[in-house]
C-alpha cells in the first residue's frame, strides 16, 4: 500500500450550492497565491485560511489536508491542458508531421506552466511528495493516453513498441525536467534545457514514428 493511498486527497464534501463552490474556489486561489510567493514547506492549511480570510475550519470542511488542496488545484489546471493537447494532437490538417505536433504539445505545456505563477512550484511539490503521487500519475497518464490513443490507431506511422509505454516515458521525462527547473530563474538557462530536452525526446520518438507526412 502506498502513502498516497493512505492520505485522502479528495474534497471532504461535494459542493452542491453556489456558496460552497465559491468557498472552494477561494481556498484554491489562496493556495495558488501562496505557492507563487512562499516556500512550499511553509504552506499549511492555517496559512491558506489566513490568506483566504476565512476560518481554518472552513478549509477542513472541504479539504482534509494541504495535499488535497494541491491535488484539486493541480487537477483544475490539468483538465484544461488535456483539452488543448487533444486539439493539437488531432490537428493533422494544421500540422501534418508528427515532429511539428510534438513540438507544439511541449511548447504549449511549457507556456501553460509558465503562465500560471503557482504552476511550477506546484509541479515541484507534486514530484517531491509521495502523498501527491496520485495527482502526478493522473496528469501523466491523461496526457499520455491522448497521445497513445492516436498511435494505437496506427497514426504517425507508429510501430515497434507499446504506444502506452512510449507515450508515458516521453511525458515522464518532460515533466521531470520541468519540475527540476522550478528554482531556475534565468529564462535563458530554461531555454537551453528545453532545447536539449526537445532534441533528445525527438530522437527517442523517431525510433517509432514515421517522418512521412502522409503517415
Amino acid at each position: 500500500m502506498t502513502v498516497s493511498s493512505l492520505v485522502p486527497l479528495e474534497t471532504r464534501s461535494k459542493p452542491v450550492q453556489k456558496r460552497s463552490q465559491e468557498r472552494i474556489d477561494q481556498i484554491l486561489a489562496a493556495a495558488g497565491d501562496l505557492l507563487a510567493s512562499a516556500p512550499t514547506e511553509q504552506i499549511t492549511t492555517t496559512f491558506i485560511a489566513e490568506r483566504a480570510g476565512i476560518p481554518v475550519s472552513s478549509v477542513y470542511r472541504y479539504f482534509p489536508n494541504v495535499f488535497s488542496i494541491y491535488n484539486s488545484l493541480f487537477e483544475t489546471v490539468s483538465a484544461d491542458q488535456v483539452d488543448r493537447i487533444i486539439a493539437i494532437v488531432e490537428g493533422v490538417d494544421a500540422l501534418p508531421q508528427w515532429r511539428a505536433r510534438f513540438l507544439a504539445v511541449v511548447q504549449y505545456l511549457r507556456r501553460s506552466i509558465d503562465e500560471h505563477p503557482f504552476h511550477r512550484p506546484l509541479l515541484k511539490a507534486i514530484f517531491a511528495h509521495p502523498e501527491l503521487d496520485g495527482a502526478k500519475e493522473r496528469m501523466c497518464n491523461s496526457i499520455s493516453a491522448v497521445i497513445a490513443d492516436r498511435w494505437r490507431r496506427g497514426e504517425d506511422g507508429f510501430s515497434g513498441a507499446d504506444p502506452d509505454i512510449v507515450a508515458t516515458i516521453t511525458m515522464r521525462i518532460f515533466l521531470s525536467v520541468e519540475a527540476y527547473l522550478v528554482n531556475e530563474n534565468d529564462p535563458a538557462v530554461r531555454d537551453q534545457y528545453f532545447e536539449q530536452l526537445v532534441i533528445n525526446l525527438e530522437s527517442y520518438l523517431s525510433k517509432y514514428l514515421s517522418d512521412d507526412p502522409r503517415s
